[in-house]
């Protein structure tokens, strides 16, 4: 009886921050940024008998597209924005020098370095607003415009919640209140308030501009619930009151998690459609991802054995990588096509890669929201079997690749210690098979891993 009263006031004491933390009714309301369309998908090709390891899929294809017209951006939308946020950290002093750095630029050669990641990821409001402060500037109607805006907008989202106060005795249970209804409460929904004033102002922007803007705005909000579970507790809790704590934290934070991975998921969409492959700032918010959603991890593919790029994929290459990158099954088609027309190891390994992948999810927003691993279509390895049976200069890589996408799709149930066995069987056979040091260790990790959830399955 004790005990459930002293859960109950422990909760209690903390239910104004919580819904103040994750926007409550004093915070506005969170807006997510419209997701861009997606792509007409080919019609599917009709079903064939005994289909051959390497028959080429047939769509989903690209489709011939017209750029769309840019729209006007009123450049009085991000001034509002910018004039209203409260608690976002000032430039770094890094800064000043990338000020200097790029003080003789114009703005389409500054905006392309700090949109490429080159710059500082908070620093680069502080080099692109002299551009659109200037009293000579119209509203934004092209791209470089619009991605001055979307630079403009990141680079303070991109300081918000980053350094939360710091509480060091969190051993008095009235203390710890104090601080957290006091100035944790208070810094958490001046970050709020920022990351959803200046997310805001960027979903009008062109993809150019929006994509930029929604990645980091989603990275801004996902750290805010870290830094919000990261808040002291009274170091008198014991493991039972502290696990119901967390419990009703993680329920009440996830509307703002869900908001951050959804904005996160447009931003990533728009620099796929844009076939941006190599972006800092789409590494971020991969790896934020993965990380707070470690069950559906968007770097999972980043694991594969892969050729180096080379002349002798350069077609299928870049279409493939943005298939790594962003889960997209139209790349993965795509690199199958051109990988059939080249020759070599390489591209044999690419084309087996890719028909595997292309049985996948269509983007790495079904891939998050598939129901479980084994809906991933992640199991059709024909072709990079065939190509591990036949030997090569890459047969230890395919079998090693099989294993591993293998491993991303675990059944549920009783099914799944017979399907993590046979992982681990193939992944011994890919040890046997690579010669790389490393390789040959990160597949006999594998196996024992999986032999070791195999067991655990059972």
């Amino acid at each position: 009886m004790v005990k459930a009263m002293t859960t109950r006031v422990a909760i209690g004491f903390y239910a104004t921050f919580l819904v103040a933390a994750c926007g409550g009714a004093d915070a506005p309301s969170p807006k997510t940024p419209v997701s861009p369309a997606p792509a007409p998908a080919a019609a599917a090709s009709a079903p064939v008998a005994t289909p051959s390891a390497w028959t080429l899929p047939e769509g989903p294809r690209d489709a011939e597209k017209t750029p769309p017209a840019v729209p006007a951006y009123k450049l009085e939308t991000w001034k509002s924005a910018i004039g209203k946020v409260k608690g976002v950290p000032a430039p770094a002093a890094e800064c000043k020098d990338w000020q200097k750095r790029t003080a003789s630029e114009n703005d389409e050669a500054t905006a392309k370095k700090a949109a490429a990641g080159d710059v500082p990821p908070g620093c680069a409001d502080a080099i692109v607003d002299r551009f659109l402060l200037d009293p000579k500037r119209g509203d934004a109607t092209d791209e470089t415009s619009h991605r001055l805006v979307g630079l403009s907008l990141a680079g303070r989202l991109a300081r918000t919640a980053a350094s939360a106060p710091v509480m060091k005795d969190a051993s008095d249970k009235e203390k710890v209140k104090k601080f957290i209804q006091g100035p944790l409460r208070t810094w958490m929904m001046e970050q709020a308030t920022a990351i959803d004033t200046l997310s805001a102002a960027g979903t009008t922007l062109a993809p150019a501009g929006r994509a930029i803007v929604a990645t980091e705005a989603g990275m801004a909000d996902l750290r805010l619930v870290d830094k919000i579970r990261s808040a002291p507790t009274p170091s008198t809790w014991d493991k039972e009151l502290k696990a119901v704590y967390e419990a009703a934290l993680d329920e009440a934070l996830e509307p703002r998690k869900t908001r951050g991975r959804d904005a996160a998921l447009v931003g990533l969409s728009d620099f796929a459609a844009l076939g941006v492959a190599t972006d800092a700032r789409v590494d971020r918010a991969r790896a934020l991802l993965s990380k707070m959603y470690g069950g559906r991890r968007v770097d999972a593919l980043d694991g594969l054995f892969l050729p180096k790029e080379s002349p002798a994929i350069a077609r299928s290459w870049p279409r493939f990588e943005l298939g790594r990158k962003y889960w997209r099954k139209v790349d993965f088609v795509e690199a199958a096509h051109a990988a059939a027309k080249e020759e070599g190891d390489d591209a044999r390994l690419v084309l087996a890669l890719s028909l595997a992948l292309a049985h996948g999810p269509n983007s790495v927003k079904d891939m998050m929201a598939a129901p479980s691993p084994a809906t991933l279509g992640l199991d059709r390895t024909d072709a990079l079997d065939d190509l591990a049976a036949k030997g090569g200069l890459n047969a230890g890589d395919a079998a090693y690749d099989a294993a591993y996408l293998r491993s991303l799709a675990v059944p549920d149930g009783a099914a799944a210690s017979a399907h993590l066995t046979d992982v681990a069987s193939r992944a011994h056979k890919a040890a046997a098979l690579l010669t790389d040091p490393a390789k040959k260790k990160a597949a006999e990790q594998l196996a024992t891993d999986t032999e070791a959830a195999a067991k655990a399955t059972k």
